[in-house]
């Protein structure tokens, strides 16, 4: 069996050339950026680090440079003691910043403290509830005492 390959070329890069006109196949095989994209915005590795957040900026001395850096990969951040949750939140965004996204950080409301916004509403909804219960039931105590004040019970 022998295979053979199709050659295709790319427009060169001055070239200006729309979207419709590269035909689908060509345009799937147009292979992705490659390299260490130079810091955009005077942007450093630590001030990377701190902007992705979830406290990957203390792994910031571990790196001698930018370079490094953009060039690390799983093993690099193995070999560098780094713990994987933090290995591949700094992975994700040093591949969305060869993309050409810029680095941002979420500031995420946890779950637990969701959940004890949550809890303090519904204790207020009760504290309300039981408020309104036990008013009614000092008002409904007090026009008794009203009643039997005006109609004594005799007793022998």
């Amino acid at each position: 069996m022998v295979l053979t390959r199709k050659i295709i070329t790319y427009p060169l890069v001055g070239d200006l050339v729309f979207r419709n006109d590269i035909p689908p196949e060509v345009l799937n095989k147009i292979p992705p950026r490659q390299g260490i994209p130079p810091p955009r915005y005077g942007i450093t590795k630590n001030v990377f680090l701190h902007i992705i957040g979830r406290g990957v900026d203390k792994h910031a001395d571990k790196f001698a440079d930018w370079n490094e850096l953009m060039a690390a990969d799983q093993s690099i951040m193995e070999s560098k003691e780094i713990p994987i949750q933090h290995s591949r939140h700094m992975l994700r965004w040093i591949h969305k910043y060869k993309q050409g996204i810029e680095p941002q950080h979420k500031r995420l409301t946890s779950i637990a403290k969701k959940h004890k916004e949550a809890r303090k509403e519904s204790r207020d909804r009760h504290a309300a509830i039981l408020r309104r219960v036990t008013e009614g039931r000092e008002a409904q105590k007090k026009a008794r005492r009203e009643i039997l004040e005006a109609n004594p019970l005799k007793r022998d």
